[in-house]
């Protein structure tokens, strides 16, 4: 997770937009787990123990950690055995992803078919990053759940943003956050980096939530981290399978810089068309992918 110390401008950008569009603040079991692991010593008793006070938040985590996706030959049994396995960063990416949805339910933002999409394209990017073996596996998922957590802020905040996301997906042209800034102050890419960064998320992953729409030829002159270009691609090849397979999420991305995220991670179209069916045979049956 990244550093949980921030300060100046940043910070007070942070302050200023959670006052007037109503960002979520951390959840407090996130600033815990963030707190103990900075400790010289982390006391993985005492994390354990944080994480299993939420029953909900520690059954989610179980069921995630014996999926196929980390494919443990024996089943784990206890959250103390998982973070021994995992690790403290990746079990405090869970709980970011897994405390995110519910963040928004609480204030009566259910969205069912927005948090279906983010977790399809989560589990989907988690299997293109297994299957193309790309390093940070781990923040692949978590990346998916976050890219376009800025959406529900702005719904919120804006009673015509609905019609401005409409007219964003249609747009062949223009980038999706210039359509935005071209109606509202602030775009969703901007809000949903603010968002990760306050809740202690890597930096890359970050500056991955807040370039998402900036198109891979200005990622690469802007010196973009590799790390970051790659959770773009994948999630944008994740968009692109829902809408291939399932006709969800539809949007102008794919034909705008979908050939340059096939060069990002390295694949050829016929490769992606493979893994088409792969994704597409997994989520019919109700297992991840």
């Amino acid at each position: 997770m990244g550093n949980s110390g921030k300060s100046g401008p940043l910070q007070q950008e942070i302050d200023h937009v959670g006052r007037t569009l109503g960002i979520p603040p951390r959840p407090t079991i996130l600033s815990q787990l963030i707190y103990e692991s900075q400790q010289p010593d982390v006391n993985f008793a005492r994390v354990a123990q944080l994480i299993s006070s939420d029953v909900a938040l520690a059954a989610t985590i179980l069921k995630t950690v014996n999926s196929p996706f980390y494919g443990l030959r024996s089943r784990i049994s206890s959250i103390q055995h998982a973070l021994s396995h995992i690790g403290l960063e990746t079990a405090a990416q869970m709980v970011a992803g897994l405390a995110l949805r519910n963040v928004f339910s609480a204030v009566g933002m259910h969205m069912d078919r927005f948090w279906d999409v983010s977790s399809r394209v989560a589990l989907i990017s988690s299997y293109l990053s297994r299957e193309l073996d790309l390093p940070r596996r781990d923040e692949f998922h978590t990346y998916g759940l976050f890219q376009d957590c800025g959406i529900p802020v702005l719904i919120l905040r804006f009673p015509n943003y609905k019609e401005t996301l409409a007219l964003a997906n249609s747009d062949s042209s223009r980038p999706f956050t210039t359509v935005e800034d071209s109606c509202h102050p602030t775009n969703h890419a901007v809000i949903g980096y603010l968002l990760a960064k306050s809740w202690g998320l890597s930096d890359e992953l970050c500056k991955a939530i807040r370039m998402h729409h900036a198109g891979f030829p200005q990622l690469r002159a802007g010196g973009v981290p590799d790390v970051s270009r790659r959770l773009i691609a994948a999630g944008l090849l994740a968009e692109r399978s829902l809408q291939t397979c399932f006709g969800q999420g539809q949007t102008m991305e794919w034909e705008k810089d979908g050939e340059h995220a096939l060069v990002e991670l390295g694949i050829t179209e016929t490769q992606f068309i493979e893994h088409l069916d792969a994704i597409r045979a997994q989520l019919d049956s109700g297992q991840s992918p």
